[in-house]
């Protein structure tokens, strides 16, 4: 009888030897800064983090493919190649090894953070603290957007005429330096003026028939405001449809729909500070309704930081970038308030025949 008890714990401590286990973890994970609520736990195996791909892809609004036991992540250009039980991966021709070998648990794989180690520049994942804290690169678009390819316009209000409601307003910032880390930085001015809007829509209106503005996406955090800290609690992806109410700008996002009544006119003061680029005011226009509506969506504030001029990056991905704010309470503190500010990016990517814009967000 000693025996056979001596056989069965054996063979219980050789199990526990080659199977490895997994294991619930006290680590968290915030994104840009941000705290992030995972759909898929954090996993500890082998003394190695671990986090699920689909999870990634939602982190680094990538695409993710399932073909039998191969899952294919296409990110920033790049098409990665993983399978369970393997510590190799490949990126085209190109084969990486990892630290330890990704696994799959019922029908989710993950992968040990070794993996975003890898395919990020450095600095962009750390872990310390019982933090694992990433920040998001700006996403990637397939195809250029050259504002040399673009329609101008001879425009009433121009960048050395502007109209009397924006020099008014623009006190706190003078005009001047906008226009001169504008042409420094190589980004877009844009302001509100309504002086060119039928032409702004009636390109609009042109372009929705064909590529990329007849197959537009859009893809943002929801953010949980209502109690502190605020968490990021899913991503999601929504067809977006254009249209219009009389003069006026009408978007479909999901099941929310909202007009739009202003338009941003845009100029590229590095090509002309008196020619209205007439291409990049329609995107404006998108960019800024699409900021406005996920600021009011989730009870954000950006009266403090209120400009008459948006500034936009002429990258391939073009950016738009906002300060806000939200005010919350604790669940165990009811009578204080915490203020907690953000930047809300807004991208525009180009993908092939699709038209993609982002809203991420980061804390300050």
């Amino acid at each position: 009888m000693k025996n056979y008890i001596k056989l069965i714990c054996f063979s219980f401590i050789c199990l526990l030897l080659i199977k490895p286990i997994n294991a619930a973890t006290s680590y968290t994970l915030e994104v840009n800064e941000v705290p992030y609520q995972t759909k898929a736990p954090l996993i500890e195996r082998n003394d190695t983090l671990y986090i699920s791909l689909s999870e990634l892809a939602d982190i680094f609004y990538a695409d993710l493919t399932i073909e039998g036991e191969s899952y294919f992540l296409n990110f920033q250009s790049k098409t990665f190649k993983l399978q369970p039980e393997l510590r190799t991966f490949s990126s085209g021709s190109e084969k990486l090894i990892l630290s330890e070998p990704c696994f799959k648990l019922e029908d989710t794989l993950y992968v040990p953070i070794h993996f975003l180690q890898l395919i990020l520049e450095d600095g962009t994942v750390t872990l310390e603290d019982h933090t694992l804290q990433i920040t998001t690169p700006v996403a990637y678009s397939r195809n250029s957007d050259s504002p040399t390819d673009h329609t101008y316009l001879e425009s009433t209000y121009n960048l050395k005429n502007l109209p009397k409601h924006i020099v008014s307003l623009s006190t706190g910032t003078p005009t001047e330096i906008i226009l001169e880390s504008a042409i420094s930085n190589k980004q877009y001015v844009s302001f509100l003026d309504n002086t060119n809007q039928t032409k702004v829509l009636d390109y609009l209106r042109s372009r929705l028939g064909h590529s990329p503005y007849n197959n537009i996406q859009v893809t943002y955090r929801i953010l949980n405001t209502h109690t502190y800290p605020n968490q990021i609690v899913d991503t999601v992806t929504l067809p977006l449809k254009v249209d219009f109410y009389g003069s006026t700008l009408q978007l479909h996002l999901g099941s929310d729909k909202w007009t739009y009544p202003t338009i941003w006119s845009t100029f590229y003061p590095t090509y002309s500070l008196t020619e209205m680029d007439l291409h990049k005011s329609v995107d404006a226009t998108l960019m800024r309704a699409l900021y406005e509506y996920y600021r009011n969506k989730h009870d954000l504030k950006d009266d403090k930081y209120f400009s008459p001029f948006t500034l936009i990056s002429s990258e391939r991905t073009n950016e738009m970038l906002h300060q806000t704010y939200s005010l919350s309470y604790a669940d165990n503190d009811l009578l204080t308030e915490h203020e907690t500010t953000y930047t809300i990016r807004v991208q525009r990517v180009h993908q092939s025949r699709k038209l993609h814009y982002i809203i991420d967000i980061a804390a300050n």
